[in-house]
C-alpha cells in the first residue's frame, strides 16, 4: 500500500485534471485522509502549501465533490473533511468545509459524533466550544 501522502497530494492536481479524473483523485485523497490517525505522526497534508491546497479544494467544491462522500461512512467522511479544512488557511473554502463538518457532527449518529468530537478535541478544533456542540454532549 502506498503512503497516504501520495494520494492526498492528488488534491493539488484537481485544478489541472480533466473532469472525469477529478472524482477519482478526490476519492483517493478523502479515503487517505479518513484512514490517517493523528497520533501516528505527521499527517498526509504536512508539507503541502496551503494556498495550493486551497485551489484544489476550490475546484472540488465547485464540482460538487465535497457533497459526494456517501461512499464513506459518515464518521470517516467527517474526519476527512475536518482534516482537510484544518490544513487550509482562513478562506471561503475553509469556511465552506467547516460548515459541512459541523453539519455532519451535529446530524450524525453516536459513532460519527464520538469519532469527530474526539479528533476535534485532540487537535484543538473551535467547534467544541459552540453551544450546539455542548448541547449534543449533554444528551
Amino acid at each position: 500500500m502506498r503512503d497516504p501522502a501520495f494520494y492526498v497530494s492528488s488534491l493539488l492536481d484537481l485544478p489541472s485534471a480533466r473532469a472525469g479524473e477529478r472524482r477519482a483523485l478526490w476519492r483517493q485523497a478523502m479515503a487517505a485522509l479518513a484512514r490517517h490517525a493523528p497520533e501516528s505522526g505527521p499527517g498526509p497534508l504536512e508539507g503541502l502549501h496551503p494556498d495550493t491546497l486551497r485551489k484544489g479544494v476550490s475546484v472540488a467544491l465547485a464540482a460538487g465533490l465535497a457533497d459526494d462522500l456517501d461512499w464513506l461512512s459518515s464518521a470517516a467522511g467527517g474526519v476527512a473533511l475536518y482534516t482537510l479544512a484544518s490544513a487550509l488557511p482562513v478562506c471561503p473554502e475553509q469556511r465552506e468545509l467547516g460548515r459541512r463538518v459541523l453539519a455532519r457532527l451535529l446530524s450524525g449518529n453516536a459513532e460519527t459524533f464520538t469519532t469527530m468530537a474526539t479528533l476535534m478535541v485532540r487537535t484543538g478544533g473551535r467547534a467544541v466550544s459552540s453551544s450546539s456542540f455542548r448541547a449534543r454532549v449533554a444528551l
